[in-house]
């Protein structure tokens, strides 16, 4: 049988035909440790259309942006704007090895992740 939609989540104040699906793209930081992120861009963003952009960086210690809904992303987005959600080192849901990546940098190496 073909899949059928069991629930309604969606407001109904929202249209789906506004909402923009995220990407996750990955980027290396500074000394190549390969960094995942999350990605929305406007619809109306193109080569010749160029938009401003927003660094999100999720709170912490640990945390994490996923490709899931985000209100506030979305906001931005059809606002206007091209998000970046960076999973800096530290970052929960990429291994034991990225979580603890930033131990005792008190901060430094994750910040690098966002600005380098």
């Amino acid at each position: 049988a073909p899949p059928r939609q069991l629930t309604q989540s969606l407001s109904k104040e929202i249209d789906p035909q506004e909402l923009v699906d995220a990407s996750i793209v990955r980027f290396r930081s500074f000394d190549g440790l390969v960094i995942p992120s999350v990605f929305m861009l406007p619809k109306e963003a193109s080569p010749s259309h160029k938009v401003p952009a927003i660094v999100w960086v999720h709170g912490g210690p640990g945390g994490q942006t996923m490709r899931g809904y985000s209100a506030l992303m979305q906001y931005f987005v059809n606002n206007g704007y091209a998000v970046l959600g960076i999973n800096n080192r530290g970052s929960t849901g990429y291994g034991k090895s990225f979580f603890t990546a930033d131990d005792g940098k008190h901060g430094r190496e994750p910040l690098w992740d966002c600005v380098e």
